[in-house]
C-alpha cells in the first residue's frame, strides 16, 4: 500500500499530519496522559472508505462526538498497541484483521490530551457493520 510505503519513507516513520502553533505544542509537552486512535481504512461493499464512530452519552469526555476509535495508552503500550486494543474493543474481535500502515505525529485533542493517530486498514469488508460486536466493558 502507498500509505505504509510514505510512513516508512518519513523520518521516523512518523507521517506529519500538520506543523502545529508552538502554544499548541507546549501544551502538549504539559500532559501527562496520552492517548491514541486508530484511523481505520476500509472497504464497505467494495468501496474505499474511512470508518468513523459516535461516543456514547454514558462515557465521561466527548460524549455523542464522532471520532476514531481510541483512548488512553496504558503504562505498558506503545501508541500502536494502545490503538489497536481500542480499535477491538470499539468494533469488536470479529471485525477481522486489522493491519497498521503508520503513525502520525503527536497532535492535541480538545482536552489537550496528547494524542498519537495510527493509520491502518482493516482486511475484511465491513458491508453493513453486521459484524461488528463490541466489547461489553465499553
Amino acid at each position: 500500500m502507498q500509505v505504509k510505503h510514505i510512513a516508512e519513507s518519513m523520518e521516523g516513520g512518523i507521517v506529519p499530519i500538520v506543523k502545529l502553533p508552538p502554544h499548541l505544542e507546549n501544551g502538549l509537552a504539559a500532559n501527562s496522559r496520552t492517548a491514541a486512535v486508530f484511523i481505520p481504512l476500509c472497504n464497505r461493499h467494495g468501496v474505499p472508505s474511512v470508518l468513523f464512530t459516535v461516543r456514547s452519552n454514558l462515557v465521561g469526555s466527548h460524549k455523542g462526538q464522532v471520532s476514531f476509535p481510541g483512548g488512553h495508552i496504558d503504562a505498558d503500550e506503545t501508541p500502536i498497541e494502545a490503538a489497536v486494543r481500542e480499535m477491538y474493543e470499539e468494533l469488536g474481535d470479529n471485525i477481522g484483521p486489522i493491519h497498521t500502515l503508520g503513525i502520525c505525529q503527536q497532535v492535541p485533542a480538545k482536552t489537550m490530551t496528547p494524542v498519537t493517530p495510527i493509520i491502518g486498514f482493516i482486511e475484511n469488508d465491513v458491508g453493513d457493520f453486521e459484524h461488528f460486536a463490541p466489547s461489553m466493558s465499553e
